[in-house]
């Protein structure tokens, strides 16, 4: 009969299981972490998405507390047109004045906000993020250059996005919702193709 040796187990072998076992459950761990930071980084593009389908149904401002957190900041170059707002209830009036400026009524005006090649970051505590975007679009105002009268302009830009995920209470939470808590938006083109931009990159 053949004999079968038996398993001795030593302190060492333990160890050696037990840390292969922690070694396992550490890369398991570390993977839901970055999976939850896929999925978060796509909400945000979604919420981008939806940023940009606001402003071109003619900045439909009733929309805002669905997208800003309650302490938001939306920040424009101060040397551009485009003001600022350091709330919801001063981003809803910001959209409110540019429903004056431009004309955005669906099927008839022209606004086209095309956020693209986003840098989203999630920081690791899963509450916060940061985004890049570049920008561009065609827009029509409703009154004219002072120069030229042209009332049509292409524009190109920069956003650099804060976000904050929290609950309906406004506390950050991480399993909340995204919303925008900083948007820094200035222009690199804003300028009529008819009148030419060799001279005037900014026009309006």
């Amino acid at each position: 009969m053949i004999g079968i040796e038996p398993i001795h187990f030593t302190l060492t072998h333990i160890d050696k299981i037990f840390k292969e076992e922690t070694k396992m459950a550490i890369t398991l761990e570390e993977l839901a972490k970055e999976v939850q930071k896929l999925k978060d980084i796509e909400e945000i593009k979604v919420l981008k998405a939806r940023y940009s389908a606001m402003c071109d149904d003619n900045h439909n401002w009733t929309l805002i507390k669905e997208l800003f957190a309650p302490d938001a900041q939306w920040v424009g170059d101060p040397t551009q047109p485009w003001g600022g707002g350091n709330n919801r209830e001063e981003i809803e009036k910001l959209f409110q004045f540019y429903q004056t400026q431009m004309d955005g009524v669906p099927l008839k005006g022209v606004l086209g906000h095309n956020p693209m090649a986003p840098q989203i970051t999630v920081a690791d505590d899963g509450v916060h993020a940061t985004g890049k975007w570049n920008m561009f679009g065609a827009f029509r105002m409703f009154e004219g250059r002072a120069k030229t009268g042209s009332k049509s302009f292409l524009e190109q830009g920069k956003y650099n996005d804060e976000y904050v995920k929290i609950d309906e209470n406004g506390n950050l939470d991480p399993n909340g919702k995204w919303f925008i808590s900083k948007l820094s938006f200035y222009d690199t083109l804003c300028a009529a193709p008819q009148d030419g931009w060799d001279d005037e990159v900014i026009q309006w």
